[in-house]
């Protein structure tokens, strides 16, 4: 969708935002402009930070109805996927209560939260029963719980979905993909958020390689942040030499 200027512009749309702004918005999720110098917090590294206690909350309630066990039976499974399904529910406005969300609710978020992930086994309720079942250990933080099984990723899916800004990083990102074969969109795109991160797309690249451009120049960004944070904390002995050159 896009809309006329009185001179006869046109300005492209993201359902009721400007391209310009929607494009800011996302790239703000991923960068800071101003890399090198202030006390800003890179927003990967805070949205991380966000989601990991999001994800040790989720994961104290896998450990509450596991109890003293480390497998869990198909009563067990049953709950810890019923609390875990209703916790995305609310998040995505589900006003009841636990003890009304049955089966065919938790259905509905699994299918949904299999469906973003393009995990098949999420999206089968039985499958997923048993998969926890069969686990190894379904307690997390045990040395032989799997961060890879598809509990794991449903907990860290739910853990993204309940950051604010993480919502709305992939509200525009889909937003985008919306208008993936729009030869203006993907100019646009290729254009202003080249020029963030300093890539000069060819005009065949189309949205999802500049979306993981942008991801990548972030999660490349962060890692250099990180590191100058250590060079910042260094020890007392190098104090001085270090404040100097984080201050650069």
């Amino acid at each position: 969708m896009s809309e006329q200027t009185s001179h006869g512009e046109e300005h492209l749309m993201l359902n009721g935002v400007s391209l310009d702004e929607g494009l800011k918005k996302f790239v703000d999720g991923y960068l800071v402009h101003d890399a090198h110098g202030g006390t800003t917090e890179h927003p990967i590294i805070e949205r991380q930070r966000r989601i990991n206690k999001n994800v040790q909350n989720l994961e104290s309630i896998v450990k509450d109805k596991l109890g003293e066990s480390l497998r869990a039976d198909e009563k067990k499974a049953d709950s810890i996927i019923k609390n875990l399904a209703y916790q995305l529910a609310v998040d995505e406005g589900y006003k009841g209560k636990l003890e009304e969300f049955d089966d065919e609710k938790a259905r509905k978020y699994l299918s949904q939260a299999g469906e973003a992930l393009g995990n098949p086994t999420l999206r089968n309720f039985t499958e997923f029963k048993k998969s926890i079942i069969n686990m190894v250990a379904a307690k997390p933080g045990d040395p032989l719980y799997d961060r890879n099984s598809p509990l794991a990723q449903f907990i860290e899916h739910i853990a993204t979905q309940k950051d604010e800004e993480s919502k709305k990083l992939n509200y525009y990102q889909s937003l985008l993909q919306e208008h993936a074969t729009d030869v203006r969109y993907v100019s646009a795109a290729q254009t202003k958020l080249g020029e963030k991160v300093g890539v000069r797309f060819s005009p065949a690249a189309n949205i999802p390689e500049i979306i993981g451009a942008v991801s990548r120049k972030g999660q490349l960004q962060s890692q250099e942040y990180a590191e100058r944070r250590k060079t910042t904390y260094a020890s007392p002995s190098q104090g001085h030499d270090a404040g100097a050159h984080a201050s650069h």
